[in-house]
């Protein structure tokens, strides 16, 4: 039975995902968001229609040491959250941790932002 009820969920997007690595950035923590911020800006900023817009916010908390962004859909009925990626200093390098829910696209969502971590620049 509760497995029945997790595929169902499954099937409805209602899981949430949280992937976390280590990934390796050569430069500061505004260069290793940038380079993720590009590619997100262009892969996940549209329009859905007269009324719905997806927005990309992102923000560097450098006194912090960390920067996120987060991918959200604004319509008449409020703000859904659909992505959230923090990038953080973590020892030479950076850690990158997405978090993504509340969409059928959720796993396609997070291995994106893992490429794009990589230097890779498709949507």
């Amino acid at each position: 039975m509760s497995s029945r009820l997790f595929n169902d969920a499954r099937a409805i997007g209602i899981i949430q995902i949280h992937r976390e690595a280590n990934t390796k950035f050569s430069g500061q923590l505004s260069s290793s968001l940038s380079q993720v911020y590009g590619p997100a800006s262009r892969c996940l900023v549209a329009s859905g229609g007269g009324m719905t817009q997806f927005l990309l916010d992102a923000q560097l908390y450098p006194d912090l040491g960390f920067g996120e962004m987060t991918q959200s859909m604004q319509s008449i009925y409020g703000r859904n959250y659909y992505l959230n990626i923090k990038i953080e200093k973590a020892g030479a390098g950076s850690k990158m941790t997405v978090s993504a829910g509340n969409t059928l696209v959720n796993t396609s969502r997070t291995i994106s932002a893992f490429s794009w971590a990589e230097g890779k620049t498709s949507c």
